[in-house]
């Protein structure tokens, strides 16, 4: 039948004009969908795990980025879980001057069924966002808590992206797995990667990405609940989004460092750093050389050894700060230690942290790179089998040269 014929009786007087809006509409509809194909400068990807104790502050964290919201050449788009109204939606974040509320526009809102501590849904968010957003850069960040490259004796703190609804994490062998994704989806290794969660810049996890990272954002110690300043630093992004990848890393952590300086708050301390994963090998080899000789301390030497390592700065229990164990170790004079060992790893650590900086608490002692380094038997057992299956491990066996440092305590 004729749709035409059939519905003129309905259309009646209206027809010329609702006809006259077909065209438009289509010019409409294409122009809408291929607005968002247009390939910028820049896309950040935010995910903003919610579904926690930290979803209000995730909440202020949107809001702060509406300040300055996306541009001509650079897309802001997050995936936001919010165990409030039990959501999760993936958002373009726009400029808005309301400071009560997120008004942002939805792109796709997703339900309640989204598990957040699921790798594969970081790669899904991923490809949705390099498919609905391309750029000539990518800018990848992970939202929520986070207890470094193990979990911790808590039952809810696990790794990073921690889903109080599902009770699921994301181990760090899988946030390997998804960059790695990631990069193949991108065509290219992803730009800059980084967690605004805790404890996360670790050699052990960022060796987990390095071969489909380029540039790796993270602290050492906690990160206050407030997060990454992001207004601040997206502010002076948008100005200038045709910065290089290592610049705009460079404008994440400056501002992070003045944002939590200037709290002037003894509960506000932080650490930040910025590693370029593209001097892994040199690293590696340093720190497999490093360990080699921490191996060999034996009979006297060994209770000065120990000694460093409660000098040394601690992030948790069995985290400590690599370089100052190293400065720890070199100033305690253990005979027969090779000392060019400790000056090739101070050489390595030059290339492979390009930014380091600290609150005062921290300042003096915080080097930038934090390793698992458990001074006690219990903890050395307690996480070694699942140590020996990351990549880390496998290039350094970075946990049998330590194995000697262990006590029974």
């Amino acid at each position: 039948m004729d749709a035409v014929k059939f519905f003129r009786p309905v259309l009646g007087k209206y027809e010329m004009k609702l006809f006259n809006l077909i065209p438009l509409f289509f010019f409409l509809l294409i122009n809408t969908a291929g607005a968002a194909q247009v390939e910028k400068e820049w896309t950040f990807l935010l995910f903003l795990n919610g579904n926690n104790n930290l979803n209000r502050f995730g909440r202020d964290n949107l809001i702060d980025m509406e300040k300055i919201g996306s541009t001509n050449e650079v897309n802001i788009v997050t995936q936001w879980a919010d165990i409030e109204y039990k959501k999760t939606k993936r958002i373009l974040v726009t400029k808005s001057t309301d400071a009560t509320q997120i008004t942002s526009p939805t792109l796709q809102d997703m339900g309640a069924n989204v598990d957040m501590g699921n790798w594969h849904t970081l790669v899904d968010f991923i490809k949705w966002g390099v498919a609905n957003y391309p750029a000539k850069h990518y800018f990848i960040v992970v939202w929520d808590h986070g207890t470094g490259w193990h979990e911790k004796s808590l039952e809810w703190q696990k790794d990073i992206s921690h889903d109080e609804i599902s009770g699921h994490s994301i181990s760090t062998k899988e946030l390997g797995l998804a960059m790695a994704e990631a990069a193949k989806v991108i065509g290219h290794k992803v730009d800059i990667y980084g967690s605004d969660a805790c404890e996360m810049a670790m050699l052990e996890i960022a060796t987990e990405m390095s071969d489909s990272v380029d540039l790796y954002l993270g602290s050492e110690e906690d990160i206050p609940v407030e997060g990454w300043p992001y207004s601040k630093f997206l502010r002076r992004w948008v100005d200038a989004p045709f910065s290089s990848p290592r610049d705009v890393a460079g404008m994440v952590h400056t501002e992070f460092l003045e944002f939590y300086r200037g709290l002037r708050s003894r509960l506000k301390q932080a650490t930040f750093s910025l590693f370029d994963l593209n001097e892994t090998e040199q690293m590696i080899h340093a720190i497999s050389q490093f360990g080699n000789e921490v191996r060999k301390i034996s009979g006297a030497n060994l209770p000065k050894a120990h000694e460093a390592l409660i000098q040394t700065l601690p992030i948790t229990v069995d985290y400590l700060d690599l370089l100052d164990f190293a400065d720890q170790l070199r100033a305690a004079n253990l005979e027969g230690l090779n000392v060019q060992v400790f000056q090739d790893l101070y050489t390595a650590a030059t290339s492979y942290v390009l930014l380091n900086g600290a609150t005062p608490r921290f300042e003096k002692k915080a080097k930038g790179i934090s390793i698992w380094l458990p001074s006690s038997f219990r903890w050395y057992n307690l996480y070694l089998a699942k140590y020996k299956n990351l990549k880390f491990s496998g290039l350094t066996h970075w946990e049998e040269n330590i194995s000697i440092l262990q006590q029974n305590k």
